[in-house]
């Protein structure tokens, strides 16, 4: 019975050590990093409350997108990649602020969109339903793999200063 506890106090151990790690860590990084867009800047509500209008909408209507996706997810793999990869980003994004094992800066959030939206927007450039049929499907596929592809040019940048970031100064911010 004692075998079967082992790996479980072992795990809650780890967590444990990751949690006040983090924590000390991500708290100290909120002080050190101002608000705003930019790759090394904190992605939160006071860091977005300044965008240019022509962003506000950009965003708005990739969110629109992307959640649309919804629609879709019954009959195509893509769509259904795409509404996964959607719901991830949040999800770990929400853990790593919620348990405080990273400052969400926006190089992080980009590094989360290029790792979570990456194999929906492979199956989209794979398949190309546009060059197959007109459907309502392969429209949205269309507008959703030029928006993907355009929010890719910006998260790729800002995942690389953030990655380059990490590495120079030895931890997750």
């Amino acid at each position: 019975m004692t075998q079967i506890f082992r790996p479980l106090w072992a795990a809650l151990i780890f967590a444990a050590i990751v949690l006040i790690a983090g924590s000390a860590v991500a708290e100290t990084a909120a002080r050190l990093y101002e608000p705003g867009p930019g790759a090394l800047q904190v992605w939160n509500s006071e860091g977005s409350d300044n965008l240019p209008l022509g962003l506000i909408i950009w965003l708005a209507a990739l969110q629109i997108v992307l959640v649309s996706s919804v629609l879709f997810v019954r009959h195509h793999v893509a769509a259904r990649w795409l509404l996964a990869g959607y719901v991830s980003r949040y999800v770990v994004g929400a853990a790593l602020i919620n348990f405080e094992l990273a400052t969400m800066l926006a190089g992080l959030s980009a590094l989360m969109h290029v790792v979570f939206w990456m194999p929906g927007f492979v199956l989209l450039c794979i398949r190309r339903p546009i060059m197959q049929d007109r459907s309502v499907f392969a429209i949205w596929a269309s507008l959703a793999t030029v928006m993907i592809f355009i929010s890719f040019i910006f998260d790729f940048r800002d995942a690389a200063t953030y990655l380059g970031h990490v590495l120079e100064i030895g931890r997750i911010p």
